[in-house]
């Protein structure tokens, strides 16, 4: 049987009437959602991917299955073909066309081996800032005697992405977003407490608040036997160095570049300017940004030339123009 997070892939019965091919069922949470159909030969994999299931279509969950399926058959052969026609999810685990059939591109599919320098955003990648903001929003306004209800909660939310969007597209200051965001929402929801109070109030429980994302120490301690991996994150700088340090990430970074000390924010060019000229013989071609946003993580490398790595947990949609080099739903795909 093979696993990823929610998805396992289990051998079943064979009642294929083609000789010598056998069924795999493809299940998420247990629901069974499709079929693989796989004819080895020595040197070749031949296989075809069925949907059954309706519901989970719009989650893209067949670039997880297909990537994990692969990297299963690569132990057993060289080269390997899909029956399907070209899709958006067999494009991003790096088939082509070749010879009117679908071909495997193997360093495609093991894209991280192509990479020196692995540069992680903190926020969402390897640390979840939204548990990390609803914990310290909720302690921030029970000091004001304030219930935290989803609906504050939701509102902070959106807010907060509003002026950071301002940041990344620099209409304000990293320090005007931090008071001004606060100016919007607590006017909005008539609670009359000053912004700049209730910023060193939600600063200091953010502050203690490290929530990481599923298997983050475990990518992170099997990729640091053979790369050099830093940090690379928009933020206070007090606030990313105590979460990241409270998490036990430190120790797998060899440095942090936070945007409030390098005094440029992501996706501008003069961010990985910065970090080309302090680490010692960097070269672009070599590095990867692995990061959740493609306003701030992708298009700073598309920016800067630098082949970029979407993590796209939450199995969204691109409406951006910004096009990622790669895309994983999750953290284990990158080992």
């Amino acid at each position: 049987m093979l696993k990823l997070d929610n998805i396992k892939i289990i051998r079943g019965k064979n009642n294929n009437k083609v000789k010598g091919t056998s069924l795999y069922n493809v299940l998420i949470n247990d629901s069974l959602i499709a079929y693989i159909s796989l004819r080895l030969t020595d040197n070749e994999a031949y296989f075809m991917y069925k949907r059954i299931n309706k519901k989970y279509y719009k989650y893209n969950y067949e670039t997880s299955i297909i990537r994990l399926f692969c990297k299963h058959l690569n132990s057993k052969t060289k080269n390997i073909y899909c029956l399907n026609k070209m899709s958006s999810y067999l494009a991003e685990v790096g088939f082509i066309k070749d010879d009117k059939m679908l071909k495997l591109d193997i360093d495609k599919l093991y894209f991280i081996n192509n990479f020196k320098y692995l540069l992680f955003d903190v926020d969402d990648t390897l640390l979840s800032f939204e548990k990390s903001e609803r914990k310290a929003l909720t302690l921030a306004l029970s000091k004001y005697n304030i219930k935290a209800t989803n609906k504050l909660i939701n509102d902070y939310h959106l807010t907060n992405i509003k002026y950071w969007k301002m940041v990344e597209k620099g209409i304000i200051s990293r320090d005007e977003c931090l008071i001004k965001r606060f100016d919007e929402f607590l006017v909005k929801n008539n609670i009359n407490v000053a912004s700049i109070d209730f910023e060193d109030t939600y600063r200091y429980y953010l502050n203690k608040q490290a929530f990481l994302m599923k298997d983050a120490k475990l990518v992170l301690k099997e990729l640091e036997k053979n790369k050099q991996i830093y940090a690379i994150t928009n933020g206070v700088y007090k606030t990313q160095k105590y979460r990241v340090k409270k998490a036990k990430l430190d120790k797998f970074f060899i440095h942090s570049f936070i945007s409030d000390e390098i005094k440029y924010n992501k996706p501008n060019k003069l961010f990985m300017d910065y970090v080309c000229a302090y680490i010692k013989d960097f070269n672009k071609n070599e590095a990867l940004i692995i990061g959740d946003s493609l306003s701030s993580d992708i298009k700073l490398g598309v920016n800067s030339d630098v082949k970029t790595c979407y993590f796209n947990f939450k199995r969204l949609k691109n409406k951006e123009e910004i096009k990622p080099t790669y895309v994983i739903y999750s953290l284990k795909e990158l080992i």
